[in-house]
């Protein structure tokens, strides 16, 4: 976070509202509380059910969720946009679940080959995805200004009425 003053980091996930964004948000959490250090602020933490749907760092820092925004698998999405380049892998989540309540996990994750290329495949097909989901959007053409991925769709009752009237 050193030197991010004119800066504005998005951590992209696919479906990292169930599960990344914990991950992401208890690791700042304990690296701010062992550090004793205020070098760093973590708010507007939004919460949908069991869903951890965001949250700002340093007040513009946040997260996006690809997922949100897509149906389907990761999988079935780089099908859909074409992404061959980091075709995403299999991992039998089953096992490591099953691991995880035997109290074996962390030993399976250690230098684990299988897993390391399977992490590094869906980060890279999840970016790849995330620039082409972005390319389709700017192509749509759109009548009332043109929307944007990063903000949010003004509320109905806030457009002008210009936006109604046909042309």
């Amino acid at each position: 976070l050193d030197n991010q003053e004119n800066k504005i980091f998005c951590f992209i996930g696919f479906n990292n509202t169930n599960f990344d964004n914990f991950i992401f948000l208890n690791a700042l959490l304990k690296n701010k509380e062992n550090k004793s250090l205020n070098e760093y602020n973590i708010g507007e933490i939004f919460y949908n059910g069991s869903q951890l749907l965001n949250f700002k760092l340093n007040g513009r820092h946040h997260t996006f969720d690809i997922h949100k925004h897509l149906m389907g698998s990761l999988r079935d999405n780089c099908e859909s946009f074409k992404i061959k380049c980091c075709k995403k892998l299999e991992f039998n989540h089953d096992k490591a679940q099953q691991l995880y309540l035997d109290n074996k996990l962390i030993d399976f994750i250690t230098n684990n080959q299988e897993l390391k290329d399977y992490n590094e495949y869906d980060v890279l097909a999840t970016a790849v995805l995330f620039c082409k989901y972005r390319k389709a959007l700017s192509e749509i053409p759109a009548k009332i200004g043109r929307a944007h991925v990063w903000t949010p769709v003004t509320d109905v009752s806030r457009m002008p009425s210009s936006a109604w009237k046909k042309k």
